[in-house]
């Protein structure tokens, strides 16, 4: 049985304050704590019901504890929560020296489930590093960590101001995502570089429009006012990497 400290506390991780007061994240489903756990992330506490045996392979000194399915809606972030929850430590933050591949830099991305994708994105074109501007939404808000499909665990995160990054590594080229760009089909792209992706709704911001030495264009064919920005991350990232 949970304690009313311990419901609290897994509940407080759930707001990025808290998350970054005691530096620890949530994550849940077997999948992405196993993931987490063979990437060397430090898994603090798992929670779990009764279905989860010693077979599953976790690491012998890692605190686990059985709980009830009503304990579990008590701290689960999901609809229907899985059968398994951990909580994380955060991984210190990662320091890019220099750029000699291709990162992606995202400006004020708000909804975690984008946020999510494009480190699903990241990952599967080999992306190492994504780098989010401060007001983006938390790499390690529960929501995000579950649509990035365990791909958090294979990512660098770093958090900081766009304009500084930019300007430190000046001879990346930057291609920003526009509207009113080249069209991102016939570009000849180097072999490394920062693609910059702005906010869901209001694009790239006005201090990293100066910065942008290639602004590139998704073409319309159809009606839609704008393309959600995983799948122009996706897009163009697929197009970069060919």
């Amino acid at each position: 049985m949970l304690s009313i400290n311990e419901v609290k506390h897994v509940n407080a991780l759930k707001i990025k304050k808290y998350r970054n007061k005691y530096n620890e994240f949530i994550a849940e489903g077997k999948k992405v704590i196993t993931e987490l756990i063979q990437n060397q992330f430090i898994c603090k506490q798992l929670y779990m019901d009764s279905t989860i045996d010693d077979s599953i392979g976790f690491p012998e000194n890692i605190k686990k504890k059985i709980i009830s399915e009503s304990d579990f809606k008590k701290i689960s972030g999901q609809k229907n929560p899985s059968n398994i929850l951990g909580i994380f430590e955060k991984p210190p933050q990662d320091e890019l020296k220099t750029i000699d591949n291709w990162v992606i830099a995202l400006d004020n991305i708000q909804d975690p489930g984008n946020l999510g994708t494009i480190i699903r994105i990241a990952d599967w074109f080999g992306v190492a590093h994504i780098i989010c501007s401060e007001n983006c939404v938390d790499a390690y808000n529960s929501k995000t960590i579950q649509a990035s499909m365990a791909s958090i665990a294979n990512i660098k995160i770093i958090e900081t101001d766009l304009v500084s990054f930019i300007k430190q590594h000046s001879t990346a080229p930057v291609f920003g995502a526009v509207l009113n760009g080249k069209n991102y089909n016939k570009i000849e792209y180097p072999k490394k570089g920062i693609l910059l992706i702005g906010n869901e709704g209001n694009g790239i911001c006005e201090q990293l429009l100066p910065l942008i030495h290639q602004a590139i264009t998704i073409p319309k064919i159809g009606k839609a006012e704008s393309l959600n920005a995983a799948i122009a991350t996706g897009l163009l990232i697929a197009r970069i990497k060919s």
